[in-house]
């Protein structure tokens, strides 16, 4: 079997749509978030990697354990979350036949076995012993049967597998254009429009930066959970999901009444000249969606919102929300009462605890918060 993925970044096919307008439903169930514990992983006199808040690690629940890619010297280190300690480090290497490359843009495990690591050219599978199992190049990726790819469009790393697929979206020139469905055992690809997300480029603008234009614009992210894959936009209070069991696709739009329910475009031009910490805020001020988290145990998804909410001192302050979902994904509650530091997003849902990274001094450590009904 042939695996291929990703090439990193950074027509209108008929389908079967429905919209859903859906309002939160609180009648039944109030909810609310409970810090339980704060967990500190016991580095064993280690220097582990804290840079990247554990943006590029996995959880095997099977395993218990958290795997996270240490980006500044190519290598896995393995913490325990059960025992609450690190384990071991494993060295990969950056040059040489079992290359890892130089530009990693994402990292996923399925297994000890089968680790995939996305560079900015290729696309690897490895194992935990830092060996090579299997490569694709990026010109590889163009000999796929199905629906073609261009040479000007990118696969994103933001996806996830379900079977021999790896499903995620695809641009061309930094602009967001649609979903892919990656088959590696026959080596095809199928592409799927999304038009519910068209008016994302509204948003879109950049901003002159010496004498070079850098882009702006609302993200999308793909979560592959609970066989669904859930294709979502940081700009919109909606999401188009796609059922990978029987192939139906329906396309929700959720409200809230606590946090506006989309981002509005303030530019008044599509390049935009001043300060570019002030121009971002054009889009980075205004509420941003999160990524959907599924809970196996009971049954929900999860998903954190945030927007700005003034400073202290020179210290900006965000307010954030925890959306709560069914797991059909009909929206049950939003929360807004949480505290100034709670997470903006989750690292991994265990044993029905949700379980976010906290930097203590260079340290590892994580809060394990739970959702009540009551």
């Amino acid at each position: 079997m042939k695996y291929l993925p990703l090439l990193p970044i950074a027509i209108l096919l008929l389908f079967s749509c429905s919209q859903n307008v859906d309002q939160s439903n609180q009648e039944q169930t109030n909810y609310r978030i409970v810090f339980e514990d704060t967990v500190r992983i016991d580095s064993k006199d280690e220097l582990l990697f804290v840079n990247n808040s554990l943006s590029t690690s996995s959880f095997l629940p099977s395993e218990n354990k958290l795997y996270n890619f240490n980006l500044k010297n190519y290598g896995i280190e393995v913490y325990d979350v059960a025992k609450e300690e690190f384990v071991t480090k494993y060295p990969f290497e950056n040059d040489g036949p079992n290359a890892v490359g130089r530009f990693i843009t994402g990292f996923q495990m399925l297994s000890e076995e089968e680790i995939y690591i996305f560079d900015i050219n290729f696309f690897g599978k490895y194992n935990l012993n830092g060996e090579l199992i299997n490569k694709i190049e990026m010109d590889e990726f163009l000999t796929y049967a199905g629906d073609s790819i261009r040479v000007n469009e990118r696969v994103m790393p933001n996806g996830g597998f379900h079977e021999q697929q790896f499903i995620t979206t695809y641009s061309i020139d930094n602009l967001y254009q649609g979903l892919l469905f990656l088959d590696f055992e026959n080596q095809k690809v199928k592409k799927e429009l999304t038009p519910e997300f068209d008016k994302a480029s509204e948003l879109n603008f950049s901003i002159m930066l010496q004498g070079s234009k850098l882009p702006v614009r609302a993200g999308f992210q793909v979560s592959v959970v609970n066989n669904k894959a859930i294709l979502s936009n940081n700009a919109y209070n909606e999401i188009v999901v796609f059922d990978l069991e029987t192939g139906e696709r329906s396309h929700k739009v959720f409200k809230s009444s606590l946090f506006p329910n989309q981002k509005e475009p303030k530019h008044t031009s599509d390049v935009m000249e001043g300060d570019p910490r002030e121009l971002s805020l054009l889009l980075g001020d205004q509420i941003t969606f999160g990524k959907f988290y599924f809970d196996e145990v009971n049954k929900r998804f999860y998903r954190v919102s945030y927007m700005s909410n003034g400073l202290e001192g020179e210290q900006k302050k965000y307010r954030r929300y925890l959306s709560i979902f069914d797991q059909d994904l009909n929206h049950l509650q939003d929360i807004g009462d949480l505290p100034d530091d709670f997470p903006a997003q989750f690292l991994f849902i265990r044993n029905g605890k949700m379980y976010s990274f906290l930097n203590e001094n260079d340290e590892i450590a994580l809060n394990v918060m739970s959702v009540v009904g009551e």
